[in-house]
């Protein structure tokens, strides 16, 4: 998905439901760690909150070699993190690092908007020390 259309979905997603904020979004990202360090192959993860309505938290995390991090981001998109009410995302692979933009929002009483970014470093296995 294009740039412009991902971030037309997010402003979209923003002018249909608040967004996140408060213990709302700390709970968000607690299950964004969680995710992640749920599976062996990744390490190092940090999950931050950024102050950006466009990408309320961005997470990091390293990745064994000859993971498909494509294919799991995904599967722990849809299985762990996203709202069933709606969801967008987008996989964008720069060298070494594959990025899962993403923004969801949760159905009534109360909706909610969270955006985001996991970022994945994938080194060579004969970059490891």
């Amino acid at each position: 998905m294009p740039d412009d259309e991902f971030a037309a979905l997010v402003s979209q997603s923003l002018r249909l439901a608040p967004a996140s904020a408060g213990a709302n979004l700390t709970g968000f990202a607690l299950d964004l760690a969680h995710a992640l360090e749920q599976r062996a192959m990744f390490s190092g993860v940090r999950v931050k909150k950024t102050g950006d309505q466009r990408c309320m938290l961005r997470a990091t995390c390293i990745a064994q070699p000859a993971v498909d991090v494509t294919a799991l981001l995904l599967h722990i998109w849809e299985d762990d993190l996203r709202y069933a009410a709606y969801a967008a995302r987008r996989v964008i692979r720069h060298g070494q690092t594959t990025e899962l933009a993403f923004v969801t929002r949760s159905d009534r009483p109360d909706p909610l908007c969270v955006t985001g970014l996991i970022s994945v470093a994938q080194p060579d296995a004969g970059q490891l020390g």
